[in-house]
């Protein structure tokens, strides 16, 4: 199972029968949309810590465009990367990975 499985199968019916957040679930999926893009969404048997730092590492790497801004290519903003990892390892812990 992957981290994208997990989520979806296990944790998103945990969290609407807990009646969550909108914006929470998409907080996760936008951090599970670069976990797969970045990492090839990997089995969770197969996620360790360097994994995570790869993660981490390639977040810093990651660019994007605005609408009206099209030739000017930004890298996300700190923070922005830092929420990403957070819900990454927040998920990640809840599927039983303690070693991250």
């Amino acid at each position: 199972m992957t981290l994208t499985q997990f989520f979806y199968s296990r944790y998103l019916p945990e969290m609407e029968a807990k009646d969550r957040s909108k914006l929470t679930v998409i907080i996760y999926e936008n951090a599970l949309d670069y976990w797969g893009k970045l990492m090839d969404d990997p089995p969770l048997e197969a996620v360790d810590g360097k994994l995570v730092d790869a993660f981490r590492q390639r977040l810093t790497a990651v660019t994007y465009t605005r609408a009206f801004e099209l030739p000017i290519r930004r890298n996300l903003h700190d923070a922005t990367q830092q929420k990403h990892l957070r819900s990454v390892r927040s998920l990640l812990r809840r599927a039983g990975l303690t070693n991250i």
